[in-house]
């Protein structure tokens, strides 16, 4: 019986991939079959996919070259044959536990729903027994049709450390927020990818926050395992991490949230107009432009103490506005950059 599939979407992933594969075959509870789509890799990421497909019969690797993540997302659900979908992302290190928890919520619905799945209970009951789940470790958990789970920040240099601090939320405000819940750590069945009609291909970025959304609004029972944990590889220099905002504000403005939500055009004109206004008070009024500095000095510091209270880490006192100023620049260049791709 096939009933937990993973599926993955990865594109030049040379350096991680290794590390990701051997943290899902390391699971205590393995899936039944492993996914991956390519999306036309141009290092050695296909070659090392092809390396494990041969040596493990429930890895399949497809190759799509030029498929976005939501395409590859698709592709690899569609040609999954479990009921039961847990999604992850290459960059990551997954827990030993996570398929196992992030799947308990799922596996105690089918249980309390066993005729809406068309499985009969005792065969069931021998597939829980052969993956080596007692069905009293499900009594105390909250049955769903959605599972997130939670994912924390993985470096390996201090710049990742304090990138970590900008990228990651606490656990507890990830929960039920589209925008945080991370394709990265989530589970569901199968029938509500296909009633949502996939993942938007059309999105370059945040295609799993469009997703999640469609999950919130068709009001499918959601719930999160905080023992589901996965560990989120973070940008190890300013350049990935510039790379990553200007990424994500690109794909804003091709998708058209930019005109969709307030804050975000709010955020993009607001800028400019704050430049505007910085220029014309140098050459007018010199005292105003003084001011004008410090109070975003001010505002930078503001970030800079409230990291550290938080943290306790007297470090984020420099890498803190840092980082803030480059999300910020990065943002605006993105939004520039997106504004002329979606006019051309």
């Amino acid at each position: 019986m096939i009933m937990i599939s993973l599926i993955s979407t990865v594109l030049n992933e040379e350096d991680s991939i290794r590390d990701f594969l051997e943290s899902i075959l390391n699971q205590s509870l393995l899936p039944d079959e492993i996914i991956i789509v390519d999306g036309g890799s141009k290092d050695r990421t296909y070659e090392i996919l092809k390396e494990y497909e041969k040596k493990y019969s429930f890895i399949k690797v497809i190759q799509e070259r030029g498929a976005n993540i939501a395409r590859g997302r698709n592709i690899a659900i569609k040609n999954s044959s479990g009921i039961i979908i847990v999604t992850a992302d290459a960059g990551c290190k997954y827990d030993k536990d996570y398929i196992k928890e992030i799947t308990k919520p799922l596996l105690k619905y089918i249980l309390s729903n066993i005729e809406k799945f068309n499985i009969k209970k005792d065969e069931f009951l021998k597939y829980l027994k052969s993956k080596g789940i007692d069905i009293k470790e499900l009594e105390n958990i909250e049955e769903g049709e959605f599972v997130q789970g939670v994912y924390y920040p993985l470096y390996d240099n201090k710049f990742g450390k304090y990138a970590g601090f900008m990228l990651v939320k606490d656990p507890k405000k990830q929960y039920k927020v589209p925008s945080r819940t991370s394709a990265r750590a989530t589970a569901y069945f199968k029938y509500i990818w296909e009633e949502i009609k996939g993942y938007p291909e059309n999105y370059v970025t945040g295609e799993d926050t469009r997703f999640h959304l469609e999950i919130l609004n068709k009001k499918y029972k959601w719930v999160m395992n905080e023992n589901a944990k996965v560990y989120w590889k973070m940008p190890k220099d300013i350049k990935e991490f510039y790379k990553k905002f200007e990424k994500y504000a690109i794909g804003d403005v091709l998708q058209g949230n930019i005109f969709k939500y307030k804050r975000l055009l709010i955020f993009f004109i607001g800028f400019w107009i704050l430049i505007f206004i910085l220029i014309l008070s140098l050459i007018l009024n010199f005292k105003l432009f003084i001011f004008i500095i410090s109070l975003i000095i001010l505002y930078l510091l503001y970030l800079a103490v409230r990291y550290y209270i938080k943290t306790k880490d007297p470090l984020t006192i420099i890498y803190i506005p840092i980082l803030e100023l480059t999300r910020r620049l990065a943002y605006q260049i993105g939004f520039i950059k997106g504004l002329y791709k979606k006019l051309l």
